[in-house]
């Protein structure tokens, strides 16, 4: 029960984050590419610089989002409201325990001009679909939860991910 309500959660925070991205206000070069499923490879590489980052911006605040709410609904579902943690140092509170299990994008860092700089993330994406043809269907935000901290961080490892069958997707 815990585990489909975080996931819940996460895809209700994607979907958010998906808003975001599409509702900043930005046109796309090419949304066909992305409406009629030619390539998402097609997709990715029509937006320019300032809507990836858009796009990873969104993704992870939604993820984040998502997560945080998911957990916060987890000690409503259980009605637990003790302490966080027992006196020999475990969680007691659903609330915790779902946090402490969840996954994040953290290697977001600083620019001089106080901005996040998400090119961590979209530089991968980018560099996935021009290295693997083989692999552009498959749509960004997929790619995207693959870069999580407790995932990978380079295209070479989603490859092999899915060479060894470690994750897969229909496309």
């Amino acid at each position: 029960m815990r585990k489909s309500l975080i996931f819940i959660g996460i895809v209700t925070g994607a979907l958010l984050g998906m808003l975001i991205f599409l509702g900043y206000g930005h046109t796309f070069q090419d949304r066909s590419a992305i409406s009629d499923g030619r390539s998402a490879a097609v997709g990715w590489n029509s937006f320019s610089e300032k809507e990836r980052r858009v796009f990873v911006e969104g993704f992870t605040s939604g993820y984040a989002t998502g997560a945080i709410d998911a957990c916060g609904n987890t000690d409503h579902l259980f009605e637990t409201h003790g302490p966080i943690y027992l006196e020999n140092g475990t969680l007691n509170n659903p609330i915790a325990i779902c946090m402490a299990s969840l996954d994040h994008f953290t290697r977001i860092s600083e620019q001089k001009d106080n901005k996040s700089d998400y090119s961590v993330y979209s530089d991968v994406i980018s560099d996935f679909y021009g290295r693997y043809p083989k692999y552009r269907n498959v749509p960004f935000p997929f790619l995207m939860r693959q870069l999580s901290d407790k995932n990978v961080r380079s295209a070479d490892q989603i490859f092999m991910k899915f060479e060894r069958h470690e994750i897969s997707f229909t496309f």
